[in-house]
C-alpha cells in the first residue's frame, strides 16, 4: 500500500492481516503482471512505454475524465498530461496529496469531480442516480 497510496486509510488489524496474506499468496502472479505490463520490474513502472499506450489511447472517443493523484508512485503523474493530449476532448484533474488511487484516498473529492464531469454531459441524459455500489445513468428517449 505504501507504493500506491500517499495517505493510507485506517485499516483494522484483522483486515490488514488478511490483506497481507493475500499479498503474499499473489506475489508471483503480481510480479508477472507488472513485468508483462511494463517489460520490467516494479521499480521501472514510473516511466510508461508511451508507444504501447499511445496507439490505444488515441482510439478513445467517449467523453473522458482523467483523474490522477499528484503523488502517484506507480504511474508517474506526468502521464496524465500525455493521456490528456492523446484523448480528444478529455478533461484532466490532478489531485494534490493523493497517490495512485484517488477514489480510495479522496473519495468525496473524486465523486464530486466525477459528478461535475457527468453534469457537463447532460445532453441526452435524463437522470443520474448514485447508488451504494453503482452509478445509473438514464438516457432520454
Amino acid at each position: 500500500m505504501d507504493l500506491v497510496l500517499e495517505e493510507k486509510p485506517y485499516i483494522p488489524w484483522p483486515v490488514a492481516g488478511v490483506m497481507a496474506e493475500k499479498a503474499v499468496a499473489n506475489y508471483r502472479i503480481n510480479q508477472k503482471i507488472f513485468a508483462e505490463l511494463h517489460g520490467g520490474d516494479m521499480a521501472e513502472l514510473h516511466d510508461i512505454d508511451k508507444s504501447v499506450f499511445a496507439k490505444q489511447i488515441t482510439r478513445i472517443t467517449a467523453p473522458t475524465l482523467i483523474l490522477w493523484g499528484a503523488h502517484d508512485r506507480l504511474v508517474h503523474v506526468g502521464n496524465a498530461e500525455e493521456f490528456h493530449q492523446r484523448i480528444p476532448g478529455s478533461t484532466i484533474m490532478v489531485l494534490e496529496g493523493v497517490g495512485h488511487a484517488p477514489m480510495i484516498e479522496a473519495p468525496e473529492k473524486s465523486a464530486k469531480l466525477f459528478m461535475d464531469f457527468i453534469a457537463t454531459l447532460t445532453d441526452g441524459i435524463d437522470t443520474v442516480e448514485v447508488r451504494k455500489e453503482s452509478l445509473v445513468i438514464r438516457l432520454r428517449e
